[in-house]
């Protein structure tokens, strides 16, 4: 489980900080509260920070590394038809009553992202799974902690309530790039928003080109599309081929962002 460490080197942490959209709204007064109610951890790659259906009591802050969201449902697939006067034979009787589980991935955050932030207002319980994509430092806080400087200062309440903003427009973006477009269309959506938030510097002979490290495997990036690994594999494949992308394990290289973001559109 996670546990508290040593802090960052001061030049992540520093980058991380700046780049956190709720402590930017903060004023130096509120960023000091704030921050003097935070513990800093740090989890492995693969380490789960919380589970659907834990109390949710904290929310976190990322300093460095990724974390994903994610949420099992349980499937019960229908048992393979029976050849023209075959019955079922007791296997596939014993497949049909297998519930299956899948994993649907709802996002990756990286540096500045803040999750888990519905404990500050609803003390309930976990909607989705927080696991760490790579090796990551983050800052907990303690929910009630924040309720309580919601209340007494405005700026964290207003801060607060950006951050639940943007979550709600990001499940809202998703659910149009998922609904609204075929797979091609979905793994573009899903490129063009991994460029935005993990692109690095462009290329100085192609100003176009970018590097975006997203750390996914083809699997988890299948289950963000809602499509098999097989036929996001061949997505990809076919837009490499066409010069649009450059394809790594757990990165690519964005050659012609204009064909990708024709395609979303």
């Amino acid at each position: 489980m996670s546990r508290p460490t040593q802090a960052s080197t001061a030049a992540q942490r520093a980058a991380a900080l700046k780049q956190a959209p709720f402590l930017a709204q903060l004023s130096e007064a509120s960023r000091e509260r704030v921050m003097a109610a935070a513990t800093e951890l740090r989890v492995h790659r693969g380490e789960e920070i919380f589970h659907t259906g834990d109390p949710a009591r904290q929310c976190y802050l990322i300093l460095t590394g990724k974390v994903k969201l994610s949420r099992t449902s349980k499937h019960q697939p229908p048992p393979p038809p029976p050849r023209p006067g075959e019955k079922l034979t007791v296997a596939a009787r014993r497949r049909a009553t297998t519930v299956q589980t899948r994993e649907s991935l709802l996002w990756v955050m990286g540096p500045g992202d803040m999750f888990g932030e519905l404990s500050v207002f609803d003390q309930g319980t976990r909607s989705s799974t927080a696991k760490a994509v790579t090796a990551a430092t983050l800052l907990r806080f303690e929910g009630n902690q924040l309720a309580a400087l919601v209340g007494m200062r405005q700026d964290v309440a207003l801060a607060m309530l950006q951050v639940v903003a943007t979550r709600l427009r990001r499940s809202d973006d998703h659910t149009t790039g998922m609904v609204l477009s075929d797979v091609s269309g979905r793994v573009a959506w899903l490129l063009m928003h991994l460029l935005e938030r993990f692109g690095e510097d462009s290329d100085p002979v192609n100003e176009d080109s970018q590097w975006v490290r997203h750390d996914l495997t083809q699997t988890e990036l299948a289950q963000i599309v809602g499509a098999s690994r097989e036929t996001v594999n061949k997505v990809l494949t076919d837009y490499e081929s066409r010069g649009i992308i450059e394809v790594r394990p757990r990165e690519f290289r964005v050659l012609m962002p204009q064909k990708l973001l024709a395609r979303v559109e």
